[in-house]
Formats: C-alpha cells, structure tokens, sequence
C-alpha cells in the first residue's frame, strides 16, 4: 500500500479524520520494524505536512511497512520487567518509569531499590506488576520463555488522564533488563543501602 504513495497518504488522512476530537488529529508513523521508533514522520489532520508525510512513505515501505498510531498527550511511561521460566511460571522482577523526550526519545530509567526489588516509586506500581503478570501468563501460554518487557503509559484525553496498560510486549531483553541487572550488581557489589533512589 505505502508504494503508492498518492494512495496510501489520502488513506492515512482519511483514518486520521475519523479518530477522536480528544487526538486533536496528531498522528505518528513509524517502522513496523525498527528501534525506539526511529525513522518515524509526525502529522497532523491539517494537513500543513502532508509532502513529509508523502515524501516518507518510500522509505517506511523499505523498512517493511509502518504503524499509524495517534499521537498522545503522555504523561508518564512505564516498563515492567518479566522473567518466563523453562516451565511455564511468570517472575516480576521489577517496575521502572521510563525517562522520555518529548519527542519519544529513551533516555534512562527512574525508580527505587528496595533490598532485591526494584520498583518505579509510583502509586501504580503494584497494579503495573499484575497487569504486566498477566500479560506475560498469556505470552507463557503460547509457549514464549525468557526475558520480556511491558511498556504501559498514562495519557491526557481532555482534561482526563487515561492509562494504556499494555502498550507493547517487548519478548526480548530490554534496557529495563539492563538497569535491574546493574542495581543489583552495585548494591552486591558497592554495599548500597537498603532504599536507593536511582535515575
């Protein structure tokens, strides 16, 4: 569809039209295959950017087609950290709050240390845990193992703050792997403290 570029912009243009006032018509698209969403294009229903987002679609077919999602008023970004056993059972091994950009770009992770358990030093921290639980208890049942990430957000729609729970599974080691996997070797090796806040 992106080949035809005429084409596959009116249609973009076209979903984009339709979706809630409360999106106020922005919009992001981004490789369907990439990292952190780099290569992505931003628009909106104005259409004041509509050459970029033609100009791009070429290249977003080259990387296996895009993803056209809305462009949220975020609040705060989440990850949770999961370990799928050789049997079956789903580990929790911590909640963090992802540090962004304004633009979305991943710059470290914000949370504390409690003794073995890493949390993001929010309220929601417990139901991030069981939300992300169950997640990985589905990914278990159809047969995935390993390390696992999911991301969660909060948004603003109006005047309402509203939480996407499970934005992504990540069925792979994350960099929310890499900062639990280092607290824990600087408090076993540096003799933290018992409580450490981190960013």
């Amino acid at each position: 569809e992106l080949a035809d570029a005429e084409g596959a912009t009116e249609r973009i243009y076209e979903l984009v039209d339709k979706w809630p006032a409360w999106t106020l018509g922005k919009f992001t698209l981004k490789p369907r295959q990439g990292t952190s969403a780099r290569g992505r294009v931003a628009g909106t229903s104005k259409r004041g950017e509509v050459q970029a987002v033609r100009g791009a679609l070429p290249r977003l077919a080259a990387f296996g087609g895009a993803v056209l999602e809305p462009w949220l008023a975020r609040r705060a970004d989440f990850s949770t950290q999961l370990y799928i056993a050789p049997e079956g059972s789903v580990h929790v091994l911590g909640t963090l709050q992802q540090v962004n950009t304004a633009s979305g770009f991943y710059l470290g992770h914000r949370g504390v240390m409690r003794g073995d358990y890493v949390h993001c030093d929010h309220a929601v921290h417990d139901e991030l845990a069981e939300r992300a639980r169950a997640v990985g208890q589905l990914a278990s049942r159809i047969g995935y193992r390993g390390p696992a990430g999911v991301d969660t957000f909060s948004f603003l729609a109006g005047k309402e703050t509203y939480w996407r729970w499970a934005s992504e599974f990540n069925a792979r080691f994350t960099t929310g792997t890499v900062t639990l996997s280092i607290l824990r070797w600087a408090r076993e090796t540096l003799k933290l403290a018992s409580t450490v806040p981190f960013e």
